[in-house]
């Protein structure tokens, strides 16, 4: 099979069914018909990448090949937020024990005690938080 990305799509005013006619051709130099159904899932447009055989024979498309068992690619979607940033993590370092951490949290809340009191900004917690810690944990 192959893929082509779609140039031109002319509606030529034939339907069967619920197929329409178009006259397409590709970036890729392929032209011929296609027939699209008329739910709105099939739709296409300029610009959509297609995977087709692009058939010909003698009798029924001799003038004009058809692109035979086509289907849309889907486009890749970009992610809604483009804010997430995978950081690389170290598999390696040590995680602290039950108690260290708990001397980290009682570091932690003397250093927010002192934010709420207004004895130090939002800048400082965690460097207070680090030397509280260095110093309980000895």
């Amino acid at each position: 099979m192959k893929q082509g990305k779609i140039k031109s799509l002319i509606y030529t005013g034939q339907e069967v069914g619920d197929k329409l006619k178009y006259n397409v051709s590709t970036y890729e130099g392929d032209n011929g018909i296609i027939w699209i159904s008329k739910n709105p899932q099939w739709k296409c447009e300029v610009g959509d990448l297609i995977q087709y055989n692009h058939k010909t024979d003698d009798t029924t498309y001799k003038d004009f090949p058809k692109f035979d068992n086509w289907k849309k690619l889907k486009k890749v979607e970009q992610p809604m937020y483009n804010n997430f940033d995978k950081k690389d993590v170290n598999k390696y370092e040590a995680r602290l024990d039950t108690g260290r951490s708990i001397l980290l949290q009682v570091a932690f809340k003397e250093a927010s005690q002192a934010y709420i009191a207004g004895n130090i900004s939002v800048d400082e917690v965690e460097q207070l938080t680090n030397m509280y810690f260095k110093i309980i944990d000895k």
